[in-house]
């Protein structure tokens, strides 16, 4: 029980990281062809 506790807590993490990485790339492209456009 604790270890698959641990084991989907990993890969939630796992999940937020690709997700927070993913969303500040956007951001940041967004903000990129703002500033040039």
């Amino acid at each position: 029980m604790v270890v698959v506790f641990i084991k989907n807590n990993m890969v939630l993490c796992g999940l937020y990281r690709f997700m927070g990485a993913y969303a500040y790339y956007g951001f940041f492209t967004c903000s990129v062809i703002e500033d040039y456009s």
